[in-house]
């Protein structure tokens, strides 16, 4: 139930097809714990439900939540965005597409996550270092998980995601 993807900027041709096994590097326990509120959220998929999933229930999650809805064009737009993400990034991008032009590493980062978490169909992890620019020297650790709709589809990705500093504090 999930996949691993770690580079410093990207993806490298990971495949999507690993499982749970030493292939998913997640180990944040506070990551651990969200992915064990979205469990409550979750039916018969491998991820949550989009009419089950209730924020309330992530209060102490939300400033490291993001959640983007997938479009009939198969865009993203950007749901929900926590406050300490919007942090490190410099800005909000809640009800914004995202933008995949060559002068912005991070959407093109953040989109070939998503597209990787659709594609696995299952929770996906990244360790890596940030792409915001100034802000390379932090690492971050994240867990996607696919969004369901009614009728099975992947509607979006709800995730949440941590900053280490060099120290790791």
């Amino acid at each position: 139930m999930g996949t691993t993807q770690s580079s410093d900027y990207g993806f490298d041709d990971h495949d999507g097809e690993a499982g749970w096994g030493p292939d998913f590097r997640l180990t944040d326990p506070f990551l651990f714990d969200f992915v064990e509120v979205v469990k409550a959220w979750t039916s018969s998929h491998a991820g949550p439900d989009e009419t089950k999933i209730d924020l309330l229930d992530a209060v102490r999650f939300l400033p490291l939540v993001f959640w983007y809805t997938l479009q009939d064009d198969e865009s993203w737009v950007c749901r929900f965005f926590g406050s300490e993400i919007v942090g490190v990034r410099g800005n909000d991008p809640t009800q914004e597409p995202l933008d995949r032009s060559e002068a912005n590493l991070v959407d093109q980062y953040v989109g070939a996550f998503l597209d990787l978490v659709v594609k696995a169909g299952e929770a996906v992890s990244t360790d890596s270092h940030s792409v915001v620019e100034g802000r390379e020297y932090l690492r971050t650790q994240s867990v996607g998980l696919p969004v369901f709709a009614d009728d099975g589809t992947v509607s979006g990705v709800i995730g949440a995601q941590v900053f280490y500093r060099p120290d790791n504090k």
